[in-house]
């Protein structure tokens, strides 16, 4: 049975789009596959109110709540009106979620485990690199949301 190692730092059933999208993932590839989800312990609650972890999955909850609470705060105090600019500046903790997931999986690799192919699913930002592809595990990332625009259906003038 295939194995996949699923990244997906915002990932609850109802609590927003983005989350959505990684609850979505994650419950649909458990039912065709093995998954290994790995998400931002806040999501912890939500998912195990959903019925997670689901049948033939594990979850490693990644806790950077000691860089999350206080970049919250400050976003809070320096953007008291601006939702948006909270949430990009207090997103920055992704990189310490994304830095602490590579070396739990490192661990485990070391340990014999092993995955297929390793999905980050969320966040859908193509700023939020991760270092996931440095594992040697053939990596996708996406859906991606980068405010592009569909290409057009006209026929380019060099085919």
């Amino acid at each position: 049975m295939k194995r996949v190692l699923l990244s997906a730092y915002q990932c609850a059933p109802g609590a927003g789009s983005v989350s959505q999208i990684g609850w979505e993932w994650y419950s649909r590839l458990a039912q065709k596959m093995h998954v290994t989800l790995a998400t931002h312990i806040r999501n912890r609650e939500r998912l195990e109110q959903a019925g997670a972890p689901l049948p033939n999955t594990e979850i490693i909850y990644i806790d950077t709540e000691w860089l999350a609470g206080p970049l919250f705060r400050v976003a809070k105090l320096i953007f008291p009106n601006s939702e948006h600019s909270v949430f990009m500046l207090s997103s920055l903790d992704f990189f310490a979620y994304d830095g602490s997931l590579c070396s739990e999986i490192k661990t485990r690799m070391r340990k014999g485990e092993s995955w297929d192919v390793v999905h980050v699913a969320t966040p859908v930002s193509p700023s939020s690199f991760s270092r996931l592809p440095g594992l040697g595990i053939p990596v996708v990332q996406g859906p991606l949301n980068g405010g592009l625009r569909t290409p057009s259906r006209k026929k380019s003038p060099h085919r």
